[in-house]
């Protein structure tokens, strides 16, 4: 836990003890009208402090990173821009908050040892479940650490562009299966006997459907472009749609005054399905 605590105190410092960097940061904040008007310092006597301090630059994180890089200062918070980093920090400010809230239970008039005693144990039979969600992969209780895509298999892909493919064509049928039976002489060069099979596990979906046309000119009128994505660990929440039929043809075809490609742009957004 000290390299990170040790590098958030660092990015804490860096803002709070340069007079003219907290002020222009309490204003960045208040500009881009934050919940929070600054970060907080953490100190060593009550080392409970450390998870306040976590949380908030958790809370505050991103608004840290567009801050340092509007100033130029982008090697300040480079590791809040690091997955493996940033996955370390979750997982410490999750326990750490975990750990004040037994503090607070602990506190205030009317109680018992019996009573606080119980708390203490009941936190240690909370650890012990922790251990086990964690040995297993299930982040039930970090939902910090849960937030992060760790890896490709849960940050999901997004495949998108130009595939020169129309709907139903096998490079089309290949990514919405994952499955293509090539015929022996698919590849004249090969000296493979017999039929090859191509296959993926990404379990694809496309984005935006299969339009009517994506290209429109004179010579051509069909649906090549594609967003292809993970359906089982990204969803869409949102669709451009595509420009009307007579915006398009207005000038007869594909490119025009309007429209710079003879391409039409698919626009969307995905979002990561909540576990």
């Amino acid at each position: 836990m000290k390299p990170v605590l040790d590098a958030v105190v660092k990015l804490v410092n860096t803002i709070q003890s340069r007079g003219l960097n907290h002020r222009q940061f309490r204003d960045f904040l208040h500009s881009v009208q934050s919940e929070y008007s600054d970060v907080l310092f953490y100190t060593k006597v009550r080392w409970l402090s450390a998870g306040c301090v976590f949380e908030r630059v958790w809370l505050l994180k991103d608004d840290i990173v567009s801050f340092f890089h509007e100033k130029q200062y982008s090697a300040e918070c480079e590791m809040l821009e690091d997955t493996e980093w940033l996955s370390d920090f979750a997982f410490f400010t999750d326990l750490l908050c975990h750990m004040n809230n037994l503090n607070v239970k602990m506190q205030g008039k009317n109680q018992f040892i019996d009573d606080i005693w119980a708390h203490l144990k009941a936190f240690k039979l909370k650890l012990n479940l922790f251990a086990g969600q964690l040995a297993k992969n299930d982040l039930s209780h970090f939902s910090r650490l849960n937030s992060i895509p760790s890896n490709l298999q849960s940050s999901g892909i997004i495949f998108c562009g130009d595939f020169n493919s129309l709907p139903h064509s096998p490079t089309y049928n290949f990514l919405m299966s994952g499955k293509y039976e090539c015929s022996a002489n698919w590849n004249r060069s090969s000296d493979a006997s017999g039929d090859t099979v191509l296959e993926h596990s990404l379990s694809l979906d496309s984005a935006c459907g299969t339009p009517e046309y994506t290209n429109y000119t004179a010579e051509f009128t069909g649906c090549l472009d594609y967003i292809f994505y993970s359906k089982d660990i990204l969803e869409v929440s949102d669709v451009v749609p595509m420009p009307r039929h007579e915006q398009v043809t207005a000038q007869q075809a594909l490119p025009s005054e309007y429209f710079p490609s003879d391409h039409i742009a698919l626009i969307c957004t995905l979002q990561w399905k909540k576990s």
